[in-house]
C-alpha cells in the first residue's frame, strides 16, 4: 500500500502517524564525538548539520543545514517517503502533517524544505 493511501486512512483519527524514536547511542567508547548529534541520520560538518540517509547499505547525502532539526526534519521526510508507517523519525507525524510535507515537497519540483 502506498503512503498517501495509508495516510487517507488515518486523517482525522487524531493519532499519530509515526512517533519519534529516541536515538542510542552505538558507540561503547565513552567519549563522545563532536560530530554527534541528539538526531537519527544527522551528523554535524564543522558550522553546518548534514542529513543522510542509508538506503541498500549506501548512504545518501540529502543536504546541509544551518540546524540540526532542520536536518533532522529532512531525514524524516526521505524516511516516511521510503518506510511509511514503518519509518523511524526523529519527531512525531501526524497524518496531516505528513499530506504538508508531501504537497509543499511536490510544490518546491521535488525539494524538501524544512519549515
Amino acid at each position: 500500500m502506498h503512503l498517501n493511501q495509508i495516510l487517507h486512512q488515518s486523517i482525522g483519527q487524531g493519532i499519530p502517524f509515526v512517533t519519534a524514536k529516541e536515538k542510542t547511542n552505538a558507540c561503547s567508547r565513552n567519549s563522545i564525538s563532536r560530530r554527534r548529534c541528539r538526531n537519527i541520520g544527522v551528523t554535524r560538518n564543522s558550522i553546518n548539520f548534514q542529513a543522510l540517509i542509508v538506503i541498500n547499505k549506501k548512504k545518501i547525502y540529502l543536504g546541509s543545514y544551518e540546524t540540526e532539526d532542520e536536518a533532522a526534519q529532512v531525514y524524516d521526510f526521505y524516511s516516511l517517503l521510503l518506510n511509511a508507517e514503518k519509518a523511524v523519525t526523529n519527531f512525531t507525524y501526524y497524518p496531516e502533517k505528513i499530506e504538508r510535507m508531501i504537497y509543499h515537497f511536490v510544490e518546491n519540483e521535488s525539494v524538501f524544505i524544512p519549515q
